[in-house]
């Protein structure tokens, strides 16, 4: 029990966890929608032998990181987004203030998940 209050202490770990995980899903939402509107190069990067490899490797990487989008389609489709913008000469800080911009998320999770595309998904390029 808290003793200014006389709540239970589980009470307000399961708020905050609550509060965390509504964060992360409006956060989420939020990338998609910058990924969307920023669109302007080419959206999908060249498939590689490996890619199904990277692919498991992306989709991991986002889900430990806090990423929890609707579907493994559309999480893939962004990060292929994110490639498509690096192989059009967009700097990957540049990709992440767009996604901030256009989103709740602040500027390290988006350049995380710029990051996170890079490495995995368009491994030809340096890492972002």
């Amino acid at each position: 029990m808290r003793a200014d209050r006389g709540v239970p202490l589980e009470c307000c770990e399961m708020r905050r966890q609550a509060a965390v995980a509504s964060w992360v899903m409006r956060a989420f939402v939020g990338v998609v929608a910058a990924l969307a509107a920023f669109a302007v190069g080419p959206v999908t990067a060249p498939a590689r032998a490996d890619d199904s490899a990277n692919v498991a490797k992306y989709l991991d990487e986002l889900h430990m990181n806090g990423f929890n989008g609707d579907s493994a389609e559309k999480d893939l489709r962004l990060g292929r987004a994110v490639c498509g913008q690096l192989d059009s000469g967009i700097e990957p800080l540049t990709i992440a203030i767009h996604i901030m911009n256009g989103s709740q998320i602040e500027l390290k999770p988006a350049y995380d998940f710029v990051r996170i595309a890079a490495r995995n998904l368009c491994p030809w390029r340096e890492t972002a």
